[in-house]
């Protein structure tokens, strides 16, 4: 087998681990979509506004983006908390749950890579 396919394989091996973590709450493919593009804001410690997020995925509808918000945060993965400057302003922030989930991932990543 050649040194890409070996490559492929780890990705695959890797997607398959994640799908079948039972510990979190399954998230649908958008859900999914959705979290990294928060985790890219979270893991640079920025701020990420309701609206900024609702406004600036540009895979989907604003009103698909805020659907999936609400369903990640009925889920346990995300809350909502109010600027103490402005009511009319709030932020999504990353839970516990969320934490956890991202550090899982990047155990299961280094798992796969140091396998082969």
């Amino acid at each position: 087998m050649t040194k890409h396919a070996s490559v492929y394989q780890i990705f695959l091996n890797l997607t398959h681990a994640i799908d079948n973590l039972t510990e979190f709450p399954k998230l649908s493919p958008d859900e999914r979509c959705l979290i990294r593009h928060l985790n890219s804001y979270w893991v640079k410690k920025q701020e990420v506004k309701v609206v900024e997020v609702i406004n600036n995925v540009a895979y989907s509808s604003p009103a698909t983006v805020f659907r999936n918000l609400k369903k990640l945060r009925q889920k346990g993965y995300v809350e909502l908390l109010m600027d103490s400057r402005d009511n009319r302003v709030k932020f999504v922030q990353p839970t516990e749950l969320t934490i956890s989930y991202f550090d899982n991932l990047g155990k299961i990543m280094l798992q796969s890579l140091q396998g082969h």
